[in-house]
């Protein structure tokens, strides 16, 4: 998204018959062919980028949030079973006799460490007329990972005893799916000390990213791509294969694919492939 917008900004500058003028550039060059990387020009345009970004994401992280705080407020609706299964208290019974009440304590500190459920996402499903919730807990670092077959059962007799009558519910209770990249990496040997170097660093970025990604996000191949570009020593960064596994089904490439939600909600790094090539500011490349 940022070199998107760089690039927009750039070939508005070159497309300028005031700046050109000013500069002396030939309308037949593109903007780096006739500017350093490193010039005040390009890193000012780098810097309205990034900060182009930024807005463009805070607003899109904007209407999403208005979006499901108004759908998480109406009964039966998709978002408010991902509500109710955040609010889940593992332990404790719940009060029927109140129509809007499930539980009499939910404020001490023991309810609230029964809230064991900290990932939620629910959806209508189109083949059954009803709804999927996709559910997690969290692992000592945060991370997702599945609920125990106890917590599971307790989960589940929960949601069906507060949910509107006859709407038919499946909940998926399964590990992050597993993401097995390649990727194809020009690099800087002046930025790093080693191969083993380039690669930590590949792996860092490729986690940061997936660990960046909501509950039930989609993965985009060219953020990730976004992200390693951003890394200090990664001159040219692309996708050479992409395959995702979800529990008990064999890999999916999904290489070719714009964007893809994991089965389960989550994803993790499996396999890491790096195909590295030194950078040289002499040759052309064919990767």
């Amino acid at each position: 998204m940022i070199k998107d917008i760089s690039n927009r900004i750039k070939e508005a500058f070159i497309g300028s018959v005031l700046l050109r003028g000013l500069y002396g550039l030939d309308e037949n060059k593109s903007f780096d062919e006739q500017f350093s990387p490193v010039s005040l020009e390009a890193l000012t345009i780098e810097a309205h980028a990034t900060a182009g970004t930024a807005i463009e994401k805070m607003h899109q992280w904007h209407l999403r949030e208005i979006t499901q705080l108004i759908e998480q407020e109406r009964y039966g609706y998709a978002g408010w079973y991902a509500k109710m299964m955040l609010a889940f208290q593992f332990g404790f019974d719940i009060n029927e006799l109140e129509e809007q009440t499930y539980y009499n304590d939910t404020n001490s500190e023991p309810a609230i460490d029964a809230r064991i459920i900290k990932f939620a996402y629910a959806f209508d499903n189109p083949n059954t007329a009803g709804v999927v919730i996709k559910i997690a807990k969290a692992d000592p670092d945060g991370k997702p990972t599945p609920l125990d077959s106890f917590e599971l059962t307790a989960a589940a007799s929960y949601i069906n005893r507060i949910k509107p009558a006859g709407i038919p519910v499946k909940i998926v209770n399964d590990p992050p799916d597993v993401l097995d990249v390649s990727v194809k990496i020009i690099y800087d040997p002046l930025v790093f000390n080693s191969e083993n170097d380039v690669d930590s660093a590949i792996e860092t970025a490729i986690n940061s990213y997936l660990n960046g990604i909501e509950f039930n996000g989609s993965f985009v191949s060219m953020k990730m791509i976004d992200q390693l570009q951003i890394t200090n020593g990664i001159v040219i960064a692309l996708v050479n294969e992409i395959r995702a596994t979800h529990a008990g089904y064999a890999a999916e490439d999904i290489t070719a694919l714009v964007s893809h939600i994991p089965a389960s909600g989550a994803m993790v790094l499996g396999n890491l492939e790096i195909i590295k090539q030194v950078y040289n500011p002499s040759m052309n490349y064919e990767i």
